[in-house]
C-alpha cells in the first residue's frame, strides 16, 4: 500500500500544503499498555511499546507513526537533563482482568 506522498510524487501533479492536509484523513487513536503501578509512580505513566518498522513489498522501510515518534523522544533526551513527556489519555478496558 502506497502513502500520499507516494503517490502524489508518482503523478508528477502540484498538489499543496493545503489540499493535502484537507484531504488526509485523521488519524486514529493508538493504544498502549500501561506498564507501571500507581502505588509505585502514582503521579506517572510508563508505557509499554514495540517500534514498528518494517519493509513494504516494493521495498520502502516503513515505521510506525506514535511508536517511531516516542523512540526518538527517549533517544534524543537520552543524554540530557530533560525528561521526555507526552500528552495522552487513559480509557478503561472493562474486559482487562
Amino acid at each position: 500500500r502506497r502513502t500520499v506522498i507516494e503517490l502524489i510524487k508518482e503523478s508528477g501533479l502540484p498538489v499543496s500544503l493545503e489540499e493535502l492536509l484537507f484531504n488526509l484523513p485523521p488519524m486514529q487513536p493508538r493504544y498502549y499498555s500501561i506498564a507501571s503501578s500507581p502505588l509505585v509512580h502514582p503521579n506517572q505513566i510508563y508505557l509499554t511499546y514495540r517500534p514498528v518498522k518494517y519493509i513494504t513489498p516494493r521495498g520502502t522501510l516503513r515505521e510506525g507513526i506514535c511508536s517511531s515518534y516516542m523512540k526518538n523522544l527517549h533517544t534524543i533526551t537520552e543524554d540530557s537533563t530533560v525528561t521526555p513527556y507526552l500528552s495522552a489519555k487513559i480509557n478503561s478496558n472493562p474486559s482487562f482482568r
